[in-house]
C-alpha cells in the first residue's frame, strides 16, 4: 500500500514538473544549438542575437512568431557591422543589422551612469524608432566580432545618440 501511494506521489510531481516546466516564459529567439550573444524583452516581444558557427543573426518578434530575421540566412555576414563609442560619459556597444536602406542597431552600455540596451531602427541618419530593453541586457562574451565582422569607425553612429 505504501509502495502505491509512493508512486503516485512520484508521478504527481513528475506530471506537475512537467506541466510548470511548458509554462516558463521563453527568453531567447534562439534555437536549441545555437549560442545566445545576446536577448532581451520589449515589452511582450523578445530581441535576440543568435550565433551558429561564428556567425550572427539578428530575430525579433514574439515568441515562436518573428517579425524580422535579418539576415535571412547565417551564410549573408556582409550585412553585419559592429562598433563602440567611447566618451567621457560612456560606452556603448553596438552591432548594425543593415536590410535594404534600414539598420537595427542593437546597443548595449552605459553613458551618463545609466545603463541601457535596446535597439535603434533607423533609415539613413534619421530613427524611426527607439525600443529599450525592459531591464539591461549586455552582449555575450563567447563571440568576438574581431576578424568577423566590418568594424565601424567610431564616429560613423554620432548622428545616433545612444
Amino acid at each position: 500500500m505504501n509502495r502505491l501511494r509512493l508512486s503516485i506521489s512520484i508521478l504527481a510531481m513528475t506530471g506537475l514538473f512537467t506541466a510548470s516546466s511548458y509554462a516558463a516564459e521563453p527568453t531567447t529567439q534562439c534555437k536549441i544549438g545555437e549560442q545566445v550573444h545576446f536577448s532581451c524583452h520589449i515589452g511582450e516581444k523578445i530581441l535576440s542575437i543568435c550565433e551558429s558557427d561564428q556567425k550572427l543573426q539578428y530575430r525579433f518578434g514574439l515568441p515562436g512568431q518573428l517579425d524580422i530575421k535579418l539576415p535571412s540566412s547565417f551564410a549573408q555576414q556582409n550585412s553585419i557591422s559592429w562598433g563602440k563609442q567611447l566618451s567621457p560619459r560612456g560606452e556603448v556597444e553596438y552591432y548594425r543589422f543593415s536590410n535594404q536602406g534600414t539598420d537595427y542597431i542593437i546597443y548595449s552600455g552605459i553613458r551618463s551612469e545609466a545603463a541601457k540596451s535596446g535597439v535603434i531602427v533607423a533609415n539613413g541618419v534619421d530613427q524611426s524608432a527607439r525600443l529599450g530593453c525592459n531591464k539591461f541586457t549586455s552582449f555575450s562574451d563567447d563571440f568576438s566580432p574581431l576578424g568577423k565582422l566590418k568594424e565601424e569607425a567610431s564616429n560613423q553612429t554620432d548622428t545616433l545618440s545612444f
